[in-house]
């Protein structure tokens, strides 16, 4: 478990500091900022006191605390799925309005 923590620390550190550096940048904003700095820490937490996940579980009535952090990865990984295809299909709305934009344009010469 020590080298566990001897390697992921330093990776939690980084990653603390690239949401820090993209929100002070404007490229996060606060909301993704503090989801993203929550998420980090929570994994530094669980890392160093894994007895959290046993509680987390019994709070969700699930037998063992891995399971616990894998089903609310598993909603947090679908959340974050749905929040990327609404973008996606955002920019693909905005190009096709571009697009036909341009294409009036051209027509109209």
């Amino acid at each position: 478990m020590i080298i566990l923590k001897l390697l992921i620390t330093p990776l939690v550190v980084l990653l603390l500091a690239q949401v820090w550096s993209e929100f002070k940048s404007s490229r996060l904003g606060l909301f993704w900022f503090f989801f993203w700095f929550i998420a980090w820490l929570t994994v530094e937490v669980i890392l160093f006191f894994p007895q959290v996940t046993t509680f987390l579980a019994k709070i969700l009535g699930v037998e063992r605390g891995i399971d616990s952090i894998i089903y609310l990865s598993i909603v947090a990984l679908f959340y974050l799925t749905f929040r990327i295809y609404l973008k996606i299909e955002n920019l693909n709305r905005k190009i096709s309005k571009l697009a036909q934009k341009d294409a009036l344009k051209k027509a109209d010469r």
